[in-house]
């Protein structure tokens, strides 16, 4: 891996060898996220779709799922 590299990862497997050898990484929630703080995602677009994944089998924590939405409003206009 290169400097500034991260590796995306949602399974909790994957997630848990990436932090015990100390390898960034995140997942499909923080990609969002750091879509919409770099603007390359518009926010409203990126609640919805953060919308969407809680209505599907995606497995996300109530408070994941607070913290993305949080984050993406943080750059709403």
């Amino acid at each position: 891996m290169q400097p500034g590299d991260r590796l995306i990862l949602d399974d909790r497997g994957a997630r848990a060898l990436a932090q015990a050898r100390n390898i960034p990484h995140t997942g499909l929630l923080g990609l969002l996220v750091m879509g919409v703080q770099a603007q390359r995602l518009e926010p409203n677009p990126t609640l919805d779709i953060l919308s969407r994944l809680a209505r599907t089998d995606f497995r996300m924590t109530v408070d994941l799922y607070d913290w993305a939405q949080k984050k993406i409003k943080d750059h709403t206009p």
